[in-house]
């Protein structure tokens, strides 16, 4: 039998780290989706009519981060609520790589507008 004692962190602090660390990307990926993404398709629509496609794609991409990090924070919320047993020893790394996948998926999608727009600028 395994006697090692282990002390969760408290949930209040894993959730206010993860907000921490989870803000930039938050902070970015709403200045690219409200400022700089409009302007990106109009730019788009005024080069070439197959530029609509990538302009549909990019906005793919943004609108559908949102439902799986909604259904991700249900689950936590449920974990929380039901008061799982194992959830309070996996909390911390469930939620970091949780924030860590989101600022990746940000980045990714802010390098593949870059990649676009450089593609037809280049032209």
């Amino acid at each position: 039998m395994n006697n090692t004692f282990f002390k969760a962190e408290s949930c209040w602090r894993t959730y206010i780290a993860a907000t921490v660390f989870a803000l930039p990307a938050v902070a970015s990926w709403l200045l690219l989706k409200i400022f700089i993404l409009p302007k990106l398709h109009k730019i788009w629509l005024n080069i070439e009519p197959a530029t609509i496609e990538l302009s549909h794609t990019a906005n793919f991409l943004f609108s559908n981060i949102m439902t799986p990090l909604f259904v991700l924070a249900i689950a936590i919320v449920i974990l929380e609520w039901a008061g799982v047993q194992w959830w309070s020893r996996y909390r911390n790394h469930a939620v970091g790589v949780i924030v860590w996948l989101f600022n990746f998926a940000v980045i990714i999608e802010m390098l593949s507008v870059i990649i676009i727009l450089g593609m037809f600028v280049s032209k």
